[in-house]
């Protein structure tokens, strides 16, 4: 399987619904135009760290 391609019929027809959180995942809900499956599409969260408001990655004890 493969995000963004439904999982029953492979094809690259999904509709995304709103992103929800659960627990520590996200989640989309999804319906596939071609086949009709309905579902959710998840992802896992890991902590990746700290960034400032510019984007840069904010290294331990850097003081900033």
């Amino acid at each position: 399987m493969e995000a963004g391609f439904c999982p029953k019929c492979n094809e690259n027809t999904l509709e995304y619904g709103v992103l929800e959180p659960e627990d520590e995942s996200i989640f989309y809900p999804v319906v596939c135009a071609g086949c009709g499956f309905k579902g959710k599409e998840y992802y896992n969260l890991t902590f990746d760290g700290f960034y400032d408001n510019d984007g840069n990655k904010v290294e331990e004890n850097d003081g900033n």
